[in-house]
């Protein structure tokens, strides 16, 4: 639940910082995953993937596809932590609520 110094942050600011951001436990399986799916899309065995050249990726996609081979991303987008600060945000952007998502697989 965001506070309400960081609703007004948001406000002004037009994002909050959120600590603890991770629930407990989770961090070391994030950074593992994050690597095997970054040495993944290094390899080219991973396509989704953002860069501005053969060698610079910025940004991997797709990270819930059941392909990557890991549900840690997906806990974490689920964890109440995230859930609670994304409603939040809708409240106080409720622009937001109107981007359509899809998952394209």
């Amino acid at each position: 639940m965001l506070t309400p110094d960081q609703q007004r942050q948001y406000k002004a600011e037009g994002y909050v910082l959120i600590d603890p951001a991770i629930p407990d436990g989770m961090l070391e399986r994030l950074r593992a995953a994050a690597n095997r799916i970054t040495v993944r899309t290094r390899s080219g065995d991973w396509p989704h993937h953002r860069s501005t050249g053969k060698d610079d990726i910025w940004g991997i996609g797709n990270l819930l596809h059941p392909e990557v081979g890991t549900r840690v991303f997906g806990e974490y987008m689920a964890s109440p932590i995230v859930i609670e600060v994304v409603a939040d945000l809708l409240v106080l952007a409720p622009s937001l609520q109107k981007r359509p998502y899809s998952l394209n697989w």
